[in-house]
């Protein structure tokens, strides 16, 4: 083998790996939205928008409890840019990525909005800056900025990966603190007589609703087993919370393992039923019997701001179930925003767009041997397209409000909240 076809079968290994590690890096930055209860924003703010200046950035709503105590709620804000830059004997075509997290008026402190702005202002060492000429250093914020209203907005350039939005995780609840409350002292009120002592009430009655009951002192084991048989498509996990399992992503109670004390009385700890959202089960879990928890289907945590009878049977639009006309029905009536075409692309595996013959409505999808993963309101449009290439089938999206036709990673949203974009 000479000299050449090394190089041939090195080029192929290499954009073998970097397909695999674009992949995993896509799913880690879903599973990071998940482990931090970010979901798309209902009512982003208009005014951050302005002052990020783009057209339809991606923004995120959550909360974070910092190292110093009470909750903080915050925007979560993601685009990217391209360029072109001529090296004399080519042009290369870069893409630039950008993170602001903004804070609503009044949510943090003073101290905090100060360590922002010094850490945007210090000074880097020459080391620091010679190394920022090959690297990017993401840990710098670019711009910080308090609008008119008190919102507070800090500005970054990043790469999306989840170590790197890990490590903004962290640096805010190691220097996030809400403002100082200032209480007026009141007149002090006459003090109560003694009462009678209060006899001490028995364990709440659970609804005749309710599908699942949980006791206070119980084995692990015995809280998975009632939550499967209640919804068995759902799986209950307990992990402890601490380095391991913010580094690797678990750390399994042991399944044995004796919750509760056992010297007091096993009374109900609390109950679930079909209509329970699922961020509440979850909280519900973790504030009684500790560590973090996690409801999952099919290996995945659900969909927390549904239902737990959701999210045990969910909305699937398989893809090789129907003729292509059925699925094409059933698609607009679950989604009527958007038009889900699909296309023959054999030999080009793996393609969001269009300009192929679309299916003929008779075209029986039964026969397909090889497919993407069935449409959900809740899949990521990018992981469904990495999906398809598992056989000939390429497909569009397009958001008919807006008349755009997303392709390509540009839209890393999920289905329903792309249906519901209006800008």
């Amino acid at each position: 083998m000479n000299f050449g076809c090394y190089m041939l079968v090195g080029i192929v290994v290499f954009i073998v790996m970097l397909a695999l590690w674009s992949r995993k890096s896509r799913k880690g930055v879903s599973l990071f939205y998940q482990k931090y209860a970010m979901f798309t924003a209902t009512d982003p703010p208009q005014n951050v928008r302005d002052a990020i200046g783009v057209k339809d950035p991606m923004c995120l709503k959550g909360s974070l409890v910092p190292n110093s105590g009470g909750e903080v709620p915050f925007y979560w804000w993601e685009w990217s840019s391209s360029s072109m830059i001529s090296t004399g004997q080519s042009i290369q075509h870069t893409i630039s990525c950008f993170l602001a997290i903004s804070f609503p008026p009044n949510a943090v402190s003073e101290k905090f909005e100060q360590i922002a702005i010094r850490e945007k202002d210090a000074k880097r060492s020459l080391l620091k800056k010679l190394k920022s000429i090959y690297a990017l250093d993401f840990r710098k914020p670019t711009r910080v900025e308090k609008l008119a209203d008190g919102a507070f907005v800090i500005f970054w350039q990043i790469v999306q990966r989840p170590e790197v939005m890990e490590d903004k995780i962290t640096w805010l609840k190691n220097n996030l603190s809400v403002p100082a409350v200032t209480t007026i002292p009141q007149p002090s009120a006459p003090q109560p007589q003694p009462k009678a002592p209060v006899m001490i009430q028995k364990s709440p009655k659970p609804p005749t609703n309710a599908k699942a009951i949980f006791y206070k002192n119980c084995t692990y084991a015995e809280l998975c087993r009632t939550l499967s048989a209640a919804w068995p498509s759902l799986e209950l996990e307990l992990h402890h919370e601490g380095p391991k399992l913010d580094k690797e992503g678990w750390d399994y109670f042991d399944y044995d393992a004796i919750l509760g004390d056992s010297t007091q009385p096993n009374d109900v700890a609390f109950w679930l039923t079909d209509e329970t959202y699922a961020e509440t089960a979850v909280r519900l879990f973790s504030d009684q019997y500790g560590g973090r928890a996690y409801i999952n289907r099919g290996g995945y945590s659900v969909e927390t701001r549904e239902t737990i009878e959701y999210c045990n049977d969910p909305f699937m639009l398989p893809m090789n179930k129907y003729s292509y006309g059925e699925f094409k029905r059933l698609a607009v009536e679950r989604w009527p925003n958007l038009t889900i075409e699909l296309y023959d692309v054999s030999p080009y595996h793996g393609v969001l767009t269009s300009g192929y013959p679309e299916l003929p409505a008779d075209f029986d999808m039964t026969t397909l041997t090889a497919v993407g993963d069935p449409l959900h309101d809740y899949i990521y449009i990018c992981d469904w397209r990495d999906s398809l290439k598992r056989g000939k089938i390429g497909a569009s999206i397009k958001n008919n409000r807006l008349g755009t036709l997303c392709s390509g990673n540009e839209v890393n949203q999920r289905l329903k909240d792309y249906e519901a974009a209006t800008a």
